[in-house]
């Protein structure tokens, strides 16, 4: 992704489904993020998030409003936000 800019990904529609630890940067960015999608028109994240996968029954899940990153049986409803990687010279 190294040649592509920010743009180029969201033109595109390039995500995954965050990590455990990328659930985890979320939440620890949560201000940010949510001061960036007010800008650009988007919506805050203010409800449970799955993440990726963890085995056939479980996936990971990011609380937004509590800051809780856990394991979940995938039997539950919630909201997905997909991560994109973001080139270094886009991120400044």
């Amino acid at each position: 992704y190294a040649s592509r800019g920010l743009g180029d990904v969201y033109k595109r529609q390039e995500g995954i489904l965050p990590s455990e630890k990328q659930c985890r940067a979320l939440d620890d960015n949560r201000d940010i993020i949510d001061h960036a999608m007010r800008l650009f028109g988007g919506t805050v994240m203010d409800d449970i998030y799955w993440g990726k996968e963890d085995d056939s029954s479980y996936a990971w899940n990011v609380n937004m409003t509590n800051g809780h990153v856990y394991n979940y049986t995938k039997n539950n409803t919630h909201r997905v936000r997909a991560v994109a990687p973001v080139p270094a010279a886009s991120a400044r």
